[in-house]
């Protein structure tokens, strides 16, 4: 049976000599993973840019419920992007937002909200001339709306985990102010808070679902914004 879907890449594996395993979080059936022959040959019509995380894609997809790994019938670009895999800030920001979503999704199981929010924000960012910086730290606050797991305050959110010192304690207020839709980032936040509460998000997912994990591409990020 064939079906036709959004997906976003999140990543992809060399597989064989000219074939990828690639990655996706579709629109329909969550995360699942294609077996795409030949990409890597000169005479593939299927560019390996297509599987760089966050691409915005179209597929039609052979579905068989027996098998782990799927193929693909066709696979189209939404749209090209013009900016997310040339600037280095943007792109370190996909990789972490497509691990992200790789850990907090699963496969087979669709998650509407959760997919809109990464296929929108992706098209925002790469239009996104300055301003971008922390998009990501908002996202992954998102994100806790349709895992059905968002805190009501920066107490809830924070309060089982050690603050760094009391400037932190401090920030709860605007915190709570940027949870309930009042401010679009915590006023008073220099980078070094922003990271420290992206850390804390973190946790917080690592505390509340299981198979969270820790997020390698945190480091990268940290080196990217320190």
């Amino acid at each position: 049976m064939l079906e036709k879907t959004r997906a976003i890449s999140l990543h992809f594996l060399r597989y064989k000599e000219t074939s990828v395993i690639a990655r996706f979080f579709t629109e329909k059936f969550g995360l699942q993973s294609f077996v795409v022959n030949g990409v890597r040959s000169a005479k593939s019509k299927i560019s390996a840019a297509y599987f760089q995380p966050l691409q915005l894609l179209e597929i039609v997809q052979i579905v068989d419920e027996r098998k782990d790994l799927h193929r693909l019938k066709e696979v189209n670009l939404v749209e090209p992007q013009h900016s997310i895999p040339f600037q280095t800030v943007k792109s370190t920001m996909a990789i972490f937002i497509a691990e992200l979503v790789s850990k907090l999704t699963k496969e087979g199981q669709g998650n509407g909200p959760m997919f809109e929010l990464v296929w929108n924000w992706t098209k925002s960012l790469d239009n996104k001339v300055d301003g971008f910086e922390f998009d990501h730290i908002q996202l992954a606050w998102d994100f806790l709306e349709p895992m059905g797991i968002r805190p009501d305050s920066a107490t809830e959110l924070i309060g089982k985990f050690p603050t760094r010192n009391d400037q932190q304690s401090n920030l709860y207020p605007a915190i709570d102010e940027w949870m309930l839709g009042k401010s679009r980032f915590p006023a008073g936040m220099n980078s070094r808070d922003k990271q420290w509460l992206l850390d804390q998000i973190m946790l917080y997912y690592q505390s509340h679902l299981e198979g969270a994990g820790s997020i390698q591409s945190l480091r990268v990020l940290r080196e990217v914004f320190r």
